[in-house]
């Protein structure tokens, strides 16, 4: 009976223990939030990935990502930003984060784009200031292109949104695309992000590009070390390649990877009549890797030197020199007579996936800030940015949740002003119906002729949820 008393009170002392526990970390929590400072709203862009952490999710970013910062807490901002209108929270590293800062000298840089391509390209430009951005009109409307896509476009998603029809037309995992995903793609503003916005960069050779820069990329992969034939390592051959033909080093070395990086049957090498041959870029692999080797028994590509060589001859003269000179363009041949007609990947998504890995080697080397150059489409009757398919916090996460025109908004400020000699800076005030707008979130304020007597100018630019110039005047007597 002792015993049984005894086991009873450590468990009554167990329990008292685990709750003692619990009302202690509670409370920690409870002063954790109360430890956030309040701080003039600003808006910060992710420079590194790093994961936002908060009671309820642990999420990880990626680069460029925008949120709004309204808080500070030791080495961290408190940050939020809005997922289908919720109002997602937490803390991210400050040493992780660049706050974004207007440059009004940038807008003349930016006037032939659409409203809905510049807060991005304004971010962009925030990140790497040496980056030159230029405006491709494409004289074709933009849902009939997307359909015409549609016919040829792969995917190896299985999710309904995703494909057309659960047929198999290629291999084992490729399936039709779906339209939603075909105009997700397609549409130019969905790789406005500095993960992925090098889809655009020109490809032209870039002395700028060191050997590491491509090292980089390939590490970890079965193209990381030397080519056993040559002697010589997989960045060197590649690099020497694109030197002779005056091709971007990292655009091919990103294709390579994509195409062999996991060693499959292009470097590894395969048979026709007892030969060996290699197909580093799969090309002509239509129906396969098999049919890829194949083609490369033609070519006589008996080496992975020579397949090297060859593959980026190929990608030179089919593409390149027929003005095909992005990723972007390589996989929608926006300039051909005929659309369709010369792609160099069927897989809809592979642009995007070549591009972040392009930007993860010059992350990892930290060349993403050189100059480079991007050449970005725009199309007839653009539609309103184009959703992912499927809904996801990845994708749907953002700090935008309408797209209004400052013309909308009521501004409200002293429109007579007596002279002092100095500059006069009225007071302004932007409202949405209840809403106050934030300076440098919402709207950015800039004045003019506001120091002598006269007519003064008050400059408004509308920023992530609203667009649009608005200018006011006010007297100065």
């Amino acid at each position: 009976m002792a015993k049984k008393k005894k086991t009873k009170t450590r468990s009554f002392v167990l329990i008292l223990l685990v709750v003692c526990l619990l009302v202690g970390a509670g409370a920690f929590y409870i002063q954790k939030k109360k430890e956030k400072h309040p701080i003039s709203t600003r808006v910060v862009l992710v420079k590194k990935v790093c994961k936002l952490t908060s009671e309820k999710i642990s999420y990880t970013t990626y680069l460029g990502q925008s949120f709004i910062a309204d808080g500070v807490n030791k080495d961290t901002y408190h940050v939020y930003s809005y997922y289908h209108g919720k109002k997602i929270e937490g803390y991210l590293p400050i040493k992780d984060l660049q706050v974004y800062h207007f440059d009004p000298s940038f807008e003349n840089n930016i006037a032939l784009f659409p409203e809905s391509y510049r807060m991005q390209l304004r971010y962009l430009h925030a990140l790497y200031p040496q980056w030159v951005f230029s405006p491709m009109t494409i004289k074709r409307k933009f849902n009939k292109t997307a359909k015409t896509y549609q016919k040829k476009a792969l995917t190896s998603f299985t999710a309904s949104q995703m494909i057309a029809s659960n047929k198999i037309v290629e291999g084992n995992v490729w399936r039709r695309a779906s339209l939603d995903l075909t105009r997700y793609v397609l549409d130019p503003r969905n790789a406005l992000y500095a993960d992925r916005a090098v889809v655009f960069e020109q490809m032209v050779y870039n002395s700028a590009e060191s050997l590491d820069t491509i090292k980089q990329m390939l590490k970890g992969t079965a193209l990381e070390g030397n080519d056993p034939q040559s002697g010589k390592s997989y960045a060197e051959l590649l690099q020497a390649a694109c030197l002779k033909y005056n091709i971007s080093l990292s655009n091919i070395a990103a294709r390579a990877k994509q195409e062999n990086g996991a060693g499959g049957l292009g470097l590894k090498g395969g048979q026709v009549k007892g030969k060996t041959y290699y197909n580093i870029f799969n090309i002509g692999a239509n129906t396969g890797a098999r049919s890829g080797i194949v083609y490369a028994s033609k070519k006589k590509w008996t080496t992975r030197k020579k397949a090297i060589y060859g593959g980026v001859a190929y990608i030179c003269h089919h593409y390149v020199n027929k003005n095909q000179i992005t990723l972007y363009l390589q996989r929608f041949d926006l300039l051909s007579k005929k659309l369709n007609t010369n792609i160099y990947m069927t897989n809809i998504t592979a642009p995007i996936e070549e591009a972040r890995h392009m930007m993860d080697g010059y992350v990892n080397t930290n060349s993403a800030g050189i100059s480079r150059a991007l050449s970005i489409p725009v199309y007839k009757k653009m539609p309103d940015p184009v959703k992912y398919p499927i809904a996801t916090l990845r994708t749907d996460l953002s700090i935008i949740t309408q797209n209004k025109s400052l013309k909308q908004v009521k501004v409200s400020y002293h429109a007579s002003q007596k002279y002092t000699g100095n500059e006069i800076t009225p007071k302004v005030t932007l409202k949405d119906g209840n809403k106050v707008l934030k300076k440098n979130v919402d709207y950015y304020l800039s004045y003019a002729s506001n120091k002598t007597t006269g007519k003064g100018k008050i400059h408004l630019i509308g920023l992530n949820d609203y667009y649009g110039k608005v200018t006011k005047t006010f007297t100065i007597a």
